[in-house]
């Protein structure tokens, strides 16, 4: 793989062992990465040790990407145990993106988003947060931490 592929893998794994030493996140959770495009963060669950992890992108990247649309994720309702996601800002439809995870994620399951605030994240951006209040307005079923 490239030089980037391995710099995010490793900015990512120390991410998630992070959640893991704040138990938010364990080996035995079923996990997902929305909007994962070429699976880095999926990749690097793995490696932390959260095996049952997979990614969701319009465009598949097998193994660790499947297809699918973060306005309507192609899994059951109560699947996952933890979602990840930093392209919140590509939503077209922030409603739907968090409805989707609320729907998809089980009862006591964690989300973490990871946003960029005042500013244009990059130029697939379709939404701008300039507050967090915003984004946690936007979830109806769920306990919100910031």
């Amino acid at each position: 793989m490239t030089r980037d592929w391995d710099r995010k893998i490793k900015v990512f794994s120390r991410f998630f062992q992070d959640l893991k030493r704040q138990n938010f996140l364990s080996n035995a959770s079923k996990c997902l990465c929305v909007g994962a495009r070429v699976g880095q963060e999926v990749e690097a669950l793995k490696r932390v040790g959260v095996t049952d992890s997979v990614g969701m992108d319009l465009v598949p990247y097998p193994p660790l990407v499947v297809k699918g649309d973060f306005h309507h994720q192609p899994f059951d309702d109560e699947t996952f145990d933890f979602e990840f996601s930093n392209v919140f800002d590509h939503a077209l439809y922030p409603e739907k993106f968090v409805g989707e995870i609320e729907r998809t994620l089980r009862p006591g399951g964690i989300c973490v988003l990871h946003v960029a605030l005042s500013t244009r994240s990059d130029k697939y951006s379709a939404n701008d947060l300039y507050s967090v209040e915003a984004l946690v307005r936007l979830f109806r079923r769920s306990e919100v931490v910031v």
